[in-house]
């Protein structure tokens, strides 16, 4: 009970003691429960992903109680499907009247031109809103950059260049190291990023920014998923946060824009020995970050089968566990 890990006894305590229903509570029903509280918090006090648990765990009659996050959302990555179908249903509360701000506890930096879901860079916004409360997903960098190319040429800088890229080699050289510029830089995503953003800066990502992003990564973020492990990036997000399971959460069709496969293959050609050397650090970290928590919250094809029946998808053979 006292591990780090011990994600489910306590979740029962609290969900026993602190319920809704527990009308009254015993004098020795308190105690067991603050008993129990203060061992839970002592042994994850020192560590951000553990009390960030916690806080989620702790149920709520109203916002107050929801996990806050912030949610760094790379282009091209499945974001958009990821914010709307899976991380909005576990920190928002729809019975609460308002706008997304109202009823979620995502930060509301509207004041500074940024919005819950576009691509603004989280520079000096990191210690203030993201640390211990991160959440993005990342793709191998060549697959994320022909996803872009394709997608109107996203995050290419209209507004500094007056026309399209060359080709897809002139764009990739540009926008690679969209991710480690995104979790260093300074940068208010205009149009939701699609032509305005940190991730089209012409300036390259460096050797100290990419340090910077895989401490970063480590220190700061609660959940790192991989489009290339979707079925397994949704089931460890359930098995870390809870929630049901939903059929939308796992359909791929909406993570990626359908593109013919002769069009990635010419693209992917063209782009023959090119290396998002900055991005590619930053994702092989990612790997290993992911690969321990589903070690940690014991996640594999195999415990993924109850969520997936949940959400009335198993043994559905167009859902691969990697892309």
């Amino acid at each position: 009970l006292l591990q780090p890990d011990s994600k489910p006894y306590y979740h029962t305590w609290v969900s026993v003691f602190m319920s809704p229903s527990s009308r009254v509570l015993s004098p020795r029903a308190v105690h067991a429960f603050l008993l129990v509280a203060a061992a839970v918090a002592g042994a994850c006090a020192q560590d951000v992903h553990c009390t960030s648990l916690i806080q989620t765990r702790l149920p709520s009659t109203g916002k107050e109680g929801l996990a806050s996050i912030y949610f760094l959302h790379i282009p091209k990555c499945g974001g958009t499907q990821f914010l709307d179908n899976s991380i909005t249903g576990m920190v928002c509360n729809h019975s609460i009247p308002g706008d997304m701000y109202a009823k979620c506890n995502f930060p509301d930096l509207r004041s500074q031109g940024i919005r819950v879901g576009d691509h603004s860079g989280v520079g000096s916004l990191y210690d203030e809103y993201v640390k211990g409360r991160g959440i993005m997903l990342l793709r191998r960098p060549k697959q994320r950059i022909i996803s872009g190319y394709q997608d109107n040429m996203h995050s290419w800088p209209r507004y500094i260049y007056n026309r399209d890229p060359q080709d897809v080699l002139e764009y990739a050289k540009l926008v690679s190291g969209c991710a480690v510029k995104m979790m260093t830089r300074d940068g208010v995503s205009v149009s939701w990023g699609h032509d305005n953003t940190v991730c089209g800066d012409p300036t390259p990502a460096t050797d100290e920014e990419t340090q910077l992003a895989i401490q970063r990564l480590n220190n700061g973020f609660v959940f790192v998923g991989l489009v290339e492990e979707w079925t397994l990036t949704v089931c460890l997000l359930h098995a870390m946060f809870g929630s049901k399971c939903l059929p939308d959460e796992f359909d791929r069709e909406l993570a990626t824009p359908k593109s013919s496969n002769s069009t990635t293959d010419n693209a992917s050609l063209h782009l023959d020995g090119f290396e998002d050397v900055q991005d590619e650090k930053l994702y092989e970290e990612a790997r290993h970050f992911f690969r321990k928590k589903l070690q940690r919250f014991n996640v594999s094809t195999e415990s993924c089968e109850p969520c997936l029946r949940e959400a009335h998808m198993f043994g559905n053979r167009s859902l691969p566990d990697t892309w």
